[in-house]
């Protein structure tokens, strides 16, 4: 896939904090080719499974003694505002859906 394309499915998905499942597809598509397993948990959260060592146990991801394994962790949620009023003049009132910095 071209990465420009990429970039464009990943970031026109849809992914207020709650409300994931419109970039978990894009994710789960794009990471489908080059896994060799790959769920979903409880909390909708995508594992996925790439064997890199003969011997490697596909369902724990335990590697044998000694042969290092790499994870790779990040967040599929953006940030939300959610528009609470409309003041006289347009100016607008929100609140934020998802961890939000305050400063």
């Amino acid at each position: 896939m071209d990465t420009g394309d990429l970039l464009v499915r990943l970031t026109e998905a849809t992914g207020v904090s709650g409300h994931e499942l419109a970039i978990r597809d894009v994710v789960r598509d794009v990471w489908a080719p080059y896994v060799d397993k790959i769920r979903e948990d409880a909390l909708g959260n995508l594992i996925a499974h790439r064997r890199g060592t003969p011997g490697a146990d596909p369902d724990s991801g335990a590697a044998p003694d000694g042969v290092p394994s790499v994870a790779l962790a990040g967040h599929q949620d953006e940030i939300g505002l959610m528009v609470t009023a409309i003041e006289d003049g347009g100016f607008l009132r929100f609140t934020t859906v998802g961890g939000w910095p305050s400063r």
